[in-house]
């Protein structure tokens, strides 16, 4: 599987321009403060720019919608064991395939989606979407169970070093 979030159709090394950080809360909320927190961290961790889109409304939830292929499959399925597995609440948009479920990706209807790489790869090496992980060669649950927890860990280090205190 691909996670593959929305980009700009440039081929760039990443991170070539200043990134939009996507807060689905109002600014001056405390949501917004604390973003505003974590981008300053990762914008020096990253050394670039991240250039905040406050985009309120739908209970929280415009931020970070992720396609699937539809309920059930194994699109959905990986989406959900990813929201489980990083502690996030994350709405499900579901799709009656993946093409529809593409489409909205790239036109930036939805932020991320779970992808199998015959469907994603065209788009990613047209540049119209970026691959933000892809998930090993794994023959069981446990294994990519394991493998997701160690990528929790390395982003919630990368987290933790913006200095945001847990309270």
């Amino acid at each position: 599987m691909l996670w593959l979030a929305a980009a700009d159709a440039a081929a760039q090394a990443y991170p070539a321009k200043p990134s939009r950080l996507i807060l689905p809360v109002a600014a001056g909320s405390t949501s917004d403060t604390i973003g505003r927190m974590v981008a300053r961290g990762l914008s020096e961790r990253l050394g670039q720019q991240l250039v905040i889109d406050n985009q309120p409304g739908a209970d929280g939830n415009i931020g970070v919608p992720f396609g699937s292929a539809g309920v059930g499959t194994g699109t959905h399925l990986t989406g959900e064991l990813f929201k489980t597995a990083a502690h996030i609440d994350v709405l499900h948009v579901p799709y009656r395939g993946m093409g529809p479920a593409i489409s909205d990706l790239v036109g930036g209807q939805i932020s991320m989606a779970f992808l199998g790489l015959p469907s994603g790869l065209p788009q990613m090496q047209a540049g119209k979407v970026r691959t933000l992980g892809v998930e090993p060669a794994s023959n069981t649950p446990a294994q990519f169970a394991a493998y997701l927890q160690t990528e929790i860990v390395k982003w919630g280090r990368a987290v933790r070093g913006t200095g945001l205190a847990k309270q």
